[in-house]
């Protein structure tokens, strides 16, 4: 697994790091101990394995990585397995709800045994899910019930500890995204990306986290909300950020297809002007929108399936057709609604209900009332 991980994190060679990481997953069974395969797993699984495999089949051994690893008393690699466990549902699109429970459950296991890394990463996970779910007031600041990033960061500063401080980001970049604060976002990726992607280099949220960068990015410029000389460095870094996902993509990564049709959609918008967008842009900004839509719910990326219906009802709305975009914003808070991410849910009823007005209700004539 060891060899594995240097060959596609460290030299690029990922078709021999999947070779080695399945070889030592199946050594790990043979060996029949529990701390050896919950080990293996945590390397095996979310540092190789996610590059070329769905992010579904990846997450499902962990439960049991997990079981093996607290039986033989390896603790610490048995919370990773949960971690990552849980992470990758966030990435999947998995209820919110359920989510939330069960990092409710596992934060507090970190603390039992004194797993204070640990429990710091599944606590910033959980608080952003918390803040998806309406349960904050500051969105996208990750303070509340279950984790304060100003004490935290403050710790890890005084301690120089970047790779929380790159956890502590990713979340907070994660949780920007998904609530419409692009700028936010965007800010963050200027300051925090080549961060991230130092110290959480080769895992699934940093890749996640490329993603949302260059999004957030893309849309920052196309709202025109900042100085031209941040809108360039906007620019410059969802460049590289989309060939860096355009690059995982052509390289086999089954997780990325739907979100580079997105980037695709984006970067266009990006190089128009304020204003409608013409004829042609417009259709191709909507094939790549509709492609992405398709593909992410063949993989149940609800989360993203939301993500970009909303952004196709901002753009009908630029170009004046109310009737598209309304049906667009429905979906997005289906998806959202569906999703748990209730603070969205919110948000996007309110957009709605100021652009066509709160829905009314509809008078039934009872046949007595019926005129002849």
């Amino acid at each position: 697994a060891g060899i594995g991980f240097l060959l596609g994190c460290v030299l690029g060679k990922w078709d021999a790091a999947t070779v080695y990481a399945k070889h030592s997953i199946g050594m790990a069974h043979e060996a029949h101990d529990g701390a050896i395969l919950s080990r293996v797993y945590t390397a095996a699984y979310p540092l190789i394995l996610h590059t070329s495999q769905p992010l579904e089949w990846c997450r499902q051994p962990f439960p049991s990585g997990y079981i093996a690893g607290m039986s033989a008393g390896e603790t610490y690699s048995a919370l990773i397995c949960i971690y990552y466990y849980l992470a990758m549902s966030l990435y999947c699109g998995s209820n919110l709800d359920t989510l939330e429970a069960d990092l409710s459950t596992y934060t507090k296991t970190a603390k039992d045994f004194k797993q204070d890394r640990l429990h710091d990463t599944l606590s910033m996970l959980w608080q952003m899910v918390l803040n998806l779910q309406g349960e904050s007031s500051r969105r996208t600041v990750l303070a509340g019930d279950a984790f304060n990033e100003y004490t935290a960061m403050q710790k890890y500063d005084e301690t120089n500890n970047t790779f929380m401080i790159a956890s502590t980001q990713m979340f907070k970049v994660f949780a920007s995204v998904f609530l419409g604060e692009y700028e936010v976002a965007a800010d963050l990726a200027l300051a925090y990306f080549d961060l991230c992607n130092k110290h959480l280099a080769g895992q699934p949220g940093c890749i996640q986290m490329t993603f949302y960068c260059a999004y957030a990015c893309y849309i920052s410029i196309s709202r025109r909300r900042r100085s031209s000389g941040v809108l360039n460095k906007y620019r410059r870094l969802a460049t590289r950020a989309h060939k860096m996902i355009r690059a995982w993509t052509r390289g086999g990564n089954p997780n990325l297809p739907h979100q580079l049709a997105m980037l695709e959609a984006e970067k266009r918008l990006a190089k128009s002007k304020l204003g409608v967008i013409s004829a042609s842009r417009h259709h191709k900004v909507m094939k790549h929108y509709e492609q992405a839509i398709w593909i992410a719910g063949r993989s149940g990326r609800i989360h993203d399936q939301a993500l970009a219906n909303e952004r196709m009802g901002n753009i009908w709305i630029r170009q004046g057709d109310k009737d598209r975009a309304k049906f667009k914003f429905d979906e997005a808070i289906r998806l959202h609604e569906d999703w748990g991410a209730h603070a969205k849910v919110v948000e996007l009823m309110a957009q709605r209900d100021e652009i066509w007005g709160p829905p009314s209700e509809i008078s039934v004539l009872l046949p007595a009332d019926v005129p002849e």
